[in-house]
């Protein structure tokens, strides 16, 4: 087994390893101080087998040319080293990266660069069901633009994935749909925003849990046009500097769990602030928990942490919302159907329910900042119609 190292300006590479044989390769160095363009497979095996390739010290474009481009350290004897892309991804062609249980980084942006858009065919992360393939993702930058597509169909993660998705980007824009499907990830970039034009973009449980955790600056807002918008687990929040705000925007389905919570648990001290949902349907089965915006900026205390859900409604399990720590409103537009029990307790904050509850679907037990549940608040509530 022999290691390769390619040092060098503008550097292109044909194939490299052969996936029948991953002992002729052990690890991979492509280090291209102007550029890379990568025109055929990268396969690896045995310990050690790691796969890095930089262009340009993390700058410079690595452009896919001339066919589908897999790399691929998931060696089912004792390989599975981890895959590192130093730089930025571009190129009309199928990118596929399978690190096993290592991880797989990409540091740059994917489908644009400063010459402009390139957009993927395809994006697949760690996406072969396998139960040696359970490495985490990262991701430094952004999947094109805000009004630029970087990629077509993306896929992170696979239903044995135990290690976290990491997105640090501030766009996701993609043609295709998005499934991200891991134990847990990590969204930290600033106010990122996931784009499918009419396409799904769902983050999904793999072994367990598959919650979203959002860092202080990273109000989560995703715009899915009519494709579905779904939530395997819970949406939490980061304990320190300003709560977080969740929109999900779109005229197809939305399934959410708890957001503000850890299933029936609220955050303590909250840290999601303003929710709102809009969706064709919505399925609910959770808590919401909101609290004031905090921080320091001129709204610190006075954004009090609104739930605003725009949809017809299907109560998929117990729903609780709650935003009596800040006073925040809660306002559905719309009908809520289904079998289970709803609690709101808002404080001081109002409660409207402009459409019908449990007019097609009874729903059972209604309970609205009432003393029996220990509720404190004093918050008007409106309700259009029951049954």
């Amino acid at each position: 087994t022999s290691d390769l190292d390619i040092d060098g300006a503008t550097i292109s590479v044909q194939n490299i390893g052969n996936s029948a044989a991953r002992g002729e390769i052990n690890a991979v160095n492509i280090n291209g101080t102007t550029a890379v363009t990568l025109n055929k497979p990268i396969y690896t095996g045995g310990t050690g087998n790691t796969i890095d390739i930089t262009a340009s010290s993390g700058t410079g474009t690595i452009t896919l040319a001339t066919g589908d481009i897999v790399i691929d350290s998931l060696d089912g004897g004792s390989g599975n080293g981890a895959i590192t892309l130093t730089g930025i991804v571009k190129g009309s062609q199928n990118l596929d990266i399978l690190s096993g249980t290592g991880l797989a980084t990409i540091t740059g942006n994917i489908g644009i660069d400063g010459a402009g858009a390139a957009a993927l065919t395809s994006l697949d992360i760690n996406a072969v069901d396998a139960a040696t393939n359970t490495g985490g993702v990262t991701l430094g930058g952004n999947i094109g633009a805000s009004g630029t597509a970087g990629a077509g169909a993306v896929t992170l993660g696979n239903p044995e994935t135990t290690g976290t998705i990491t997105l640090s980007g501030t766009d996701y824009n993609t043609t295709g749909a998005q499934t991200y499907k891991a134990t847990a990830f990590t969204i930290n970039g600033a106010a990122p925003e996931f784009q499918g034009a009419n396409s799904a973009i769902k983050f999904l449980a793999s072994t367990s849990s598959g919650d979203v955790t959002l860092a202080d600056a990273s109000d989560l807002t995703i715009t899915g046009g009519s494709g579905a918008i779904e939530f395997g687990g819970d949406i939490l929040g980061t304990a320190s500097g300003e709560a977080t705000d969740v929109t999900l925007n779109t005229t197809g389905a939305v399934t959410v769990k708890s957001i503000g919570a850890n299933g029936s648990t609220a955050e303590s001290p909250g840290n999601i602030n303003d929710v709102t949902i809009t969706g064709g349907s919505i399925s609910m089965n959770g808590t919401i928990s909101t609290a004031v915006l905090g921080g320091s900026t001129n709204e610190a205390s006075s954004d009090k942490g609104d739930v605003d859900i725009n949809g017809a409604v299907t109560l998929a399990g117990a729903v609780t919302i709650d935003t009596s720590s800040s006073g925040g409103t809660v306002h559905f537009d719309n009908t809520i159907n289904g079998g289970q029990n709803l609690t709101i307790n808002s404080g001081a904050g109002t409660v409207n329910s402009a459409g019908v509850i449990g007019g097609t679907n009874a729903i059972g037990n209604l309970v609205i900042n009432a003393a029996s549940a220990s509720h404190t608040g004093a918050g008007i509530i409106n309700i259009d119609d029951i049954g």
